[in-house]
């Protein structure tokens, strides 16, 4: 919490937009969404700012999203430092 997600991704089309979104363990919307364009191979990284009010804890779900294409991934908020 308080700090940046790394998030990337492969094998999406080249030179789109993703929209990235952080879900807690209740599918509530944690900061975002925020959008990344992927490069000319259909590849992206990005931090995700995750707020200091995001409550430690597994369970969390990140989820990439083109049009229809979707890729979700699980991650734990850790306390902030």
């Amino acid at each position: 919490a308080g700090t940046s997600l790394p998030v990337s991704g492969a094998n999406w089309p080249a030179n789109t937009v993703v929209e990235v979104q952080l879900t807690d363990p209740d599918g509530l919307d944690v900061g975002g969404p925020e959008t990344v364009t992927t490069d000319g191979d259909g590849g992206f990284t990005l931090n995700y700012p995750v707020p200091a009010s995001a409550a430690p804890g597994t369970g969390y779900t990140v989820t990439a999203t083109v049009g229809e294409q979707t890729a979700t991934d699980t991650t734990e908020v850790t306390a902030a430092a």
